[in-house]
């Protein structure tokens, strides 16, 4: 009579742990249906939907047979091994408990790793078992998820190390039974969450410079603080390429990457140091490269380092920067930067701030500039006292043809007093109030004179008369008064109007004046008469929304440009008008349009023009098209067509072909001329090819109306 499944457990239990107590690990046994024990052999025979766990092991099997006295168990029928989040699944298993060794046949299994997508399949005759190593015969990996994968990856042997690596050995990639490719080594990690990329196919493609190529990447990995990839390319006209790229992590001291490539035939090579250290107090980066090339008979080489240091105390913080450019082609030249800042707590009021920089430019025309500024403040309440000492360059001294009236200025030193939100004869003030005495010497004119300063900064407020009616307003009064008897007095006015006409409409008017008075003897501090009225004309109602916006400078009695845009969106199209004219001259600016059609994610249109109306002629012309040609085979286009000068800008064509488990595209830039192959498993997606060029923006993507009209927001 067959016992009870819950009787039968405690009974293997007991046994277990009476006949095994020289065991430095207990075993549990439980099972459904029979169990016996032979007290001759010392050996277990268990039935039915067997359970044996120990340490972080756990096997389930339909039969069981345990030897005590060689501690070895051999399990049959459905097997399954689970260890931490690995699960293996086989027809029979050999298992030593004490050694911890053992033998898996008809193994199957699915690996987790972090850089791939989806889980590994793994399928082995064989697999060896030696405490945390599992070493795999004869097996094949894939990512596909179907009974007869698309691909697969055969290996002669696989050392996996759970929840590390997987280490494959004499690797060749079969599309369907074709071998493709051969590899004698790979490594694929298994807990590196960082998205990095450990298996890629070779890429194939053609360009005018490098011919016919193909591109090789062989990526090993020894564990997470050591990892890589070895480059090995072939280029129709260039020859041979070599390159190497290691990623360390040192866990003291940061973590970083070297990486090297040369062509021997072009004497081209790169080498490349990067690293980064990384705690709750520093934060160090560093970018050091160094390039070479031999082009029409002269060496072109570049060199160029950045870092930078930040590091954070509770009294303290330092942020510091190096960077430095050298070139000898092209533009010849060098510029680098030095760049410190230093903040001091030395009480809770007292606090000293320190900032230094130096940038240098010289490409033909040396310039420098050398800005410094060391001030010692002492807060208390809403009242701020501080002193100063500062040279501060002009920035545009490192501009060419830029007529300066001053190149720098020094403050040597200035005394100030800052009460936030003042309260005079019981009346407060919103905003800042600063009084201040300095000494001020200005170059190239060697102006040498002291400085009182007396600066009110009201803060914005806001009055609502009506619930449609929005009134903004702030404003701020200076006062310089100088040594040599001279003054000047500045105030600024802001005020902002909106109104909600109607529910669609609502119109909004900025102001904004500066009246300036008196005469300054330096150039740093003098200040221009503003007096600019804008407006806007705004209507929203779905699908439509509309606006008209102008302004008017009353100093110069110039108008700004009329700009009109009117978008509509229905359904799946969206089209958006935009146009300006040019009041002063009375003549029409640029028109654009752009129309788009997106029925579904996988379907996208989009065309875009750029018109001169005064020229009556087509500016440019944009285009962007992707859609599913079939179930498996999609098309997308990018252009930007220059009609004026027949040039193209930007032009790229993309065919794919989703083939389940793998990808294939090909690209056809028409501006670079290369065609570009592309091969890729979808579960280890290599980096996609990126173009990117100043000259190469779409109208797609700027935000900005005046932008996309080509023309800047000011007066004409």
């Amino acid at each position: 009579m067959q016992k009870p499944a819950l009787v039968t457990s405690l009974l293997f239990v007991l046994l277990v742990f009476l006949s095994a107590q020289a065991l430095a690990t207990p075993v549990r046994i439980q099972a459904e249906n029979s169990g016996r024990w032979d007290l001759k052999t010392k050996i277990f025979y268990v039935e039915g939907d067997v359970r044996v766990g120990f340490d972080d092991v756990e096997i389930q099997g339909d039969y069981l047979q345990w030897d005590v006295s060689t501690q070895e168990l051999y399990m049959q029928g459905n097997v399954v091994l689970f260890q931490e989040e690995n699960e293996f699944h086989g027809e029979a298993l050999t298992y030593n408990v004490e050694t911890a060794k053992g033998k898996f046949t008809q193994v199957r299994t699915e690996l987790i790793a972090e850089g791939a997508q989806g889980p590994i399949f793994v399928f082995s005759e064989r697999l060896g078992i030696d405490e945390h190593l599992y070493t795999v015969t004869q097996a094949t990996v894939t990512t596909c998820d179907i009974n007869q994968p698309h691909y697969h990856i055969a290996a002669r042997e696989i050392l996996v190390y759970p929840g590390e690596r997987m280490v494959i050995h004499s690797v060749t990639y079969y599309e369907g039974r074709i071998p493709i490719f051969y590899w004698p080594y790979l490594s694929i990690p298994l807990d590196d969450d960082r998205g990095l990329n450990f298996f890629a196919l070779p890429r194939i493609g053609y360009a005018s410079e490098q011919g016919y190529y193909i591109k090789n990447s062989y990526n090993y990995y020894f564990n997470r603080t050591a990892f890589g990839s070895i480059y090995y390319d072939f280029y129709s006209l260039l020859g041979f390429g070599y390159g190497v790229r290691h990623n360390y992590v040192l866990p003291s001291l940061g973590e970083g990457n070297l990486y090297g490539y040369t062509i021997p035939s072009t004497e081209r090579q790169r080498v490349q140091w990067q690293h980064r250290y990384m705690t709750d107090r520093i934060n160090f980066n560093t970018d050091n490269a160094y390039e070479q090339e031999f082009v029409s008979g002269m060496v072109d080489e570049k060199i160029s380092t950045k870092t930078s240091l930040i590091v954070r105390e509770d009294s303290f913080t330092f942020q510091g920067r190096a960077n430095y450019a050298d070139q000898t082609r092209d533009q010849p030249g060098e510029e680098w930067l030095l760049d410190g800042n230093w903040q001091q707590s030395i009480t809770d009021n007292l606090r000293l701030t320190a900032k230094s920089s130096i940038t240098h430019r010289d490409y033909g025309i040396r310039r420098r500039m050398v800005n410094h500024l060391v001030e010692t403040s002492y807060r208390i309440s809403n009242h701020t006292i501080s002193i100063a000492l500062q040279q501060q360059y002009n920035p545009d001294v490192m501009e060419e043809d830029l007529h300066l009236n001053w190149s720098s200025v020094n403050r040597v030193p200035e005394l100030r007093w800052q009460w936030r939100n003042p309260n005079l004869a019981n009346w407060s003030i919103p905003g800042t109030l600063q009084l201040g005495l300095g000494r001020y010497q200005e170059f190239p004119s060697d102006t040498l004179d002291h400085r009182m300063l007396m600066k009110l900064d009201l803060n914005n407020r806001s009055w609502r008369p009506t619930n449609t009616t929005t009134l903004t307003y702030n404003g701020s009064f200076t006062g310089h008064l100088y040594g040599q008897g001279s003054a000047q007095q500045i105030v600024q006015t802001r005020i902002n109007y909106n109104q909600r006409i109607a529910t669609p409409l609502s119109f909004r008017a900025n102001y904004s004046r500066r009246d300036v008075w008196g005469e300054t003897p330096f150039s740093f501090d003098r200040q221009r008469e503003q007096n600019l009225l804008t407006t806007q004309l705004s209507y929203n109602r779905a699908p439509i929304s509309a606006s008209l916006r102008s302004g008017f400078d009353y100093l110069t009695e110039l108008y700004q440009n009329v700009t009109g845009q009117i978008r509509v969106r229905q359904g799946d199209w969206n089209a958006n008008v935009s146009a300006n004219y040019n009041l002063n001259t009375q003549t029409p600016g640029n028109m654009v349009g752009i129309v788009s059609y997106q029925p579904n994610a996988a379907t996208t249109m989009k065309l875009g023009t750029r018109y001169k109306l005064a020229d009556k002629q087509w500016d440019r012309i944009d285009g962007q098209l992707s859609f599913d040609l079939t179930d498996t085979w999609a098309i997308s286009y990018n252009a930007i067509y220059l009609p004026q000068t027949q040039r193209w800008r930007q032009g790229q064509v993309t065919l794919t072909l989703d083939l389940h488990c793998r990808e294939l595209s090909i690209r056809y830039d028409q501006v670079r001329q290369e065609v570009f192959f592309q091969y890729t498993l979808n579960a280890f997606p290599s980096l996609p090819l990126r173009f990117s060029s100043t000259e190469g923006v779409s109208l797609f993507d700027l935000d900005d109306i005046q932008d996309i009209l080509g023309v800047e927001d000011e007066m004409r």
